[in-house]
Formats: structure tokens, C-alpha cells, sequence
């Protein structure tokens, strides 16, 4: 669909990578929340 440059490779990358650490903080937000929950 569009170019592939060097420049949005490494967009690309740096993307995914944040979106992988998100991805783990929210889990780990998610179970700190439901561990608090429970012990309540």
C-alpha cells in the first residue's frame, strides 16, 4: 500500500516494541487491581 523506507521500518519497529510494553503494563495494572480486590 505504501513505501517501505528505511525511516518507516524503524517507525515500524519503535511502534511495535511500545505497543509490546504497553501491552505488559496494562496486564500487570490489571492484576494489581484484582489482587487489591480480592484482598479487600
Amino acid at each position: 500500500m505504501y513505501p517501505e523506507t528505511a525511516l518507516s521500518r524503524v517507525i515500524d519497529g519503535f511502534l511495535i516494541h511500545v505497543g509490546q510494553v504497553l501491552s505488559w503494563i496494562w496486564l500487570l495494572l490489571l492484576a494489581v487491581i484484582m489482587v487489591n480486590v480480592i484482598l479487600r
